[in-house]
């Protein structure tokens, strides 16, 4: 595979808001009206992706917080534990 093949990411804004966020409760409201409680994230990109995949309270987690899976794609906004809406796509 040739790694000049692979298109840019066209999330990494919405990644970096959500990496620094890492520690602090944050919502990620996805297109189909779900919320989720995220306190960290791993991600990846897949071959040719340009949205990103998430993983959400794996690394280190928290006791209580469920384990969930989105691409960045299904991201309708982030809010912090304030109400701010931080993200709206």
């Amino acid at each position: 595979m040739d790694p000049s093949l692979q298109p840019r990411p066209v999330d990494e804004q919405l990644i970096d808001l959500l990496r620094k966020r890492d520690g602090r409760l944050t919502t990620v409201v996805l297109n189909d009206g779900r919320q989720l409680q995220v306190l960290d994230i791993a991600w990846g990109y897949d071959w040719q992706d340009t949205h990103a995949h998430v993983t959400t309270n794996c690394s280190p987690g928290a006791p209580g917080m469920s384990l969930d899976f989105f691409f960045t794609h299904e991201v309708a906004s982030v809010v912090d534990d304030q109400g701010s809406v931080l993200y709206q796509r």
